[in-house]
């Protein structure tokens, strides 16, 4: 609808691609970038958890098998503030940045 009312206001095709199209796809492509920041957190933590001699998942892992359940939940606490805070500056920086791309409704 928007894409053929600016071609019937006189908009070129590079109009509008940058001011229609651009627009209207940013927020699900950050959509899709916080998802994938999220998987790809959890897939270094996995491959810890298989292979490492240091890390979290190494920590987590190796207090289990031991039967440290202090150490076992400083881990899991430990990786759960870890995420919580890169989504949390990841949003601050989505906010900041792309303010002009999305409603106020729309905001993370």
């Amino acid at each position: 609808m928007r894409i053929r009312a600016a071609y019937c206001l006189g908009a070129t095709d590079y109009q509008v691609f940058r001011k229609v199209i651009l627009p209207s796809a940013v927020p699900y492509i950050l959509t899709g970038m916080r998802v994938a920041l999220g998987f790809s957190f959890m897939g270094i933590v996995a491959a810890e958890l298989i292979g490492a001699r240091e890390g979290l998942g190494f920590l987590i892992m190796n207090s289990q098998l031991l039967l440290q359940t202090d150490q076992l939940f400083v881990g899991l606490l430990t990786l759960g503030v870890l995420g919580l805070v890169v989504d949390r500056v990841f949003r601050a920086i989505i906010a900041r940045s792309m303010r002009r791309y999305m409603r106020s409704d729309e905001l993370i």
